[in-house]
């Protein structure tokens, strides 16, 4: 049978509480948390907002994003376009650097689909040491520096062995 169909188009007020986009930005780089091959990811043994500057730092020598846990999304630490985990961005990225976080269910689910899995912890009870494919059981704050310096060091040596070929060809 026949139906008559009608098109109604609601007229709501701009302030009616209804979704709407405002802004879309892009990470810099062009590297997503969702996208990146690696994601250097903290938690609350980070410390506080500072304290991502070294795993920032991390992430852009080895070409990827950061990330975070709940806690920090909560504490004000990052934005929640940051977080990793069931209720943010799932990750399956080839290299997961588990920094300071515990490993809480709702944020393993968000990481668990990454190739390899390294937790930097000073617990070693914590469940994301227990779950990682590796461990580093120490404190963020000595070993990021200290594996930071080491990429850096590695690079200036390259770069050297490359300008070095270069100026024997000439």
């Amino acid at each position: 049978a026949a139906c008559a169909v009608r098109e109604i188009v609601p007229d709501l007020p701009e302030d009616s509480g209804a979704a709407r986009v405002l802004e879309r930005t892009r990470a810099a780089g062009g590297v997503t948390l969702a996208s990146a091959p690696v994601v250097v990811s903290g938690g609350r043994g980070v410390g506080g907002a500072d304290g991502y500057a070294v795993l920032e730092e991390l992430a852009g020598l080895l070409g990827g994003a950061v990330g975070c846990s709940r806690v920090a999304t909560n504490n004000g630490w990052r934005p929640h376009s940051d977080q990793v985990g069931l209720t943010g961005t799932k990750v399956a990225c080839d290299l997961y650097l588990a920094c300071g976080i515990s490993g809480a269910t709702q944020h393993w689910v968000g990481c668990m689909d990454s190739r390899t899995i390294l937790a930097v912890n000073t617990d070693p009870e914590a469940p994301m040491v227990s779950r990682a494919d590796y461990a580093v059981i120490g404190d963020v704050h000595e070993v990021l520096p200290a594996v930071v310096a080491e990429l850096r060091a590695r690079r200036e040596q390259r770069a050297g062995r490359e300008e070095e070929r270069v100026l024997t060809r000439g």
